[in-house]
């Protein structure tokens, strides 16, 4: 439990009230997995129609990007010169906004191609909720498996500094980092991720392939500059899977991004309750 705990950067199940909360959260995700997946098979899928056309060739818009976030964080950290250790709330606000301004000058690129969703705007929410218990749910058994991997390691599972900030954060800079976690970061991670990096490698190699690396590739962003935090890439990694998926299926980059932001706000309601 405390390794789970250091993992999440919370108190994730170790309360008998909350540890209830959570299990229940990632029972009703499952079954929402479940149910989906079955009712591909059926004549009217719970998702809806599938899209039809084709994915947006990404692959120069994505070299762009890659270029242009990376100059915007060194320019960020050089102008504000952040302390040693976990990131202040302004920072991470700062570092998050200009990481959706990058977003939004590819989000012409990122919407482009002929493949748009076949079904309503009131669906689409639904399945973005949905989805956002989906990717909970899967985030948390593989957080569960990557505390079982440390300990027959024997080795202490580290914490997420985020995480620990925001179980801190109160007042203003508590509502930075909600901003921050719940509408910025969604918003640019997915136009990067979903919309930029998953359609260029489609046109590389096989849609599964893709969705596998794309979601690899963001888990991994998250803490490549740690090596010895690789391993909790993997939850972030089951969370961008779920959303590629959902890109996929219903063609809308927004549904991925109401995912992304529905997890990302259980997540912080957690950690802002101390039952995370």
């Amino acid at each position: 439990r405390d390794s789970v705990a250091r993992l999440v950067g919370s108190e994730m199940c170790i309360r008998d009230s909350p540890g209830a909360v959570a299990l229940m959260l990632i029972a009703v995700g499952g079954a929402l997995l479940v149910w989906a997946l079955r009712s591909e098979r059926a004549e009217r899928p719970i998702l809806g129609p599938r899209p039809a056309g084709e994915l947006p060739d990404t692959r120069a818009p994505l070299v762009l990007g890659v270029v242009l976030w990376f100059a915007a964080q060194i320019v960020a950290i050089g102008l504000l010169r952040p302390e040693p250790g976990a990131p202040q709330p302004g920072v991470v606000l700062t570092l998050t906004a200009m990481q959706l301004l990058v977003a939004l000058l590819l989000l012409r690129p990122a919407l482009g191609g002929t493949r748009r969703p076949a079904t309503g705007p009131g669906r689409l929410a639904a399945l973005a909720f949905g989805g956002g218990l989906v990717a909970y749910a899967a985030a948390s058994v593989t957080t569960l498996l990557v505390v079982q991997g440390y300990g027959l390691a024997g080795a202490e599972v580290p914490s997420q500094n985020v995480g620990d900030l925001v179980a801190a954060a109160s007042g203003h800079g508590l509502a930075a980092m909600i901003l921050s976690a719940v509408v910025f970061a969604p918003i640019a991670e997915e136009v990067v991720f979903r919309g930029l990096l998953f359609p260029a490698l489609a046109k590389v190699m096989p849609v599964r392939a893709a969705l596998v690396g794309q979601a690899l590739l963001f888990g991994f962003f998250h803490f490549f500059t740690d090596p010895s935090k690789w391993a909790l890439s993997l939850p972030l990694a089951a969370v961008g899977l779920c959303a590629g998926w959902l890109y996929h299926r219903s063609g809308s980059l927004w549904a991925a991004a109401g995912l992304h932001a529905a997890y990302n706000a259980l997540q912080v309601g957690f950690l802002v309750s101390g039952t995370g």
